[in-house]
């Protein structure tokens, strides 16, 4: 895969249209573009930056601290896709949100610090987080099957190894 297919910011679309680089030039400090609707409590940029990790590639980082518990980000209305797809977030039987801004970066970890609520379609979360940590979810609590499984390099001692989605976990 070359580097401009991982790049989110030039990502496929179904039909075929490109999310270029200057689609992102955005308003003071959205994360998602103008042409999506927005609503309270989205992910922004005083919230969380993105940033290309060398081991994580792409990733959301925490600009500021949330407790446990906290919902940190809602999710706007989004393009519905049946299938998985590299940036997409199961939100309910055979519905997939593409979201290359935010959702579709967070990160896995076999114990991660948020959890996605389907049916709020909001991120809370789990432990505190600090600013400049990775935001991470676990995606077998969420994917049915993974668009691609993938061998996990999250380093906490109960790693599962391989990922592919919560109907092929133990």
């Amino acid at each position: 895969m070359t580097d401009n297919e991982n790049n989110p910011m030039s990502k496929k679309t179904p039909d075929n249209t490109h999310f270029r680089k200057d689609t992102f030039h955005l308003s003071s400090v959205r994360i998602y573009p103008e042409y999506i609707s927005k609503i309270n409590g989205e992910a922004n940029k005083n919230t969380f930056s993105v940033m290309n990790h060398e081991q994580f590639g792409y990733c959301i980082i925490a600009n500021i601290h949330f407790q446990a518990g906290q919902k940190i980000a809602q999710l706007p209305r989004l393009k519905i896709f049946t299938e998985p797809d590299l940036h997409t977030v199961q939100s309910g039987s055979n519905q997939h949100i593409y979201d290359p801004w935010f959702a579709g970066l967070i990160s896995h970890s076999c114990r991660p610090n948020i959890y996605f609520e389907q049916s709020e379609l909001a991120f809370y979360a789990v432990e505190p987080i600090a600013p400049g940590n990775i935001i991470t979810q676990d995606y077998e609590q969420t994917e049915d099957i993974l668009f691609r499984e993938f061998d996990c390099c999250c380093g906490h001692f109960e790693c599962r190894g391989k990922i592919r989605g919560k109907k092929f976990s133990n």
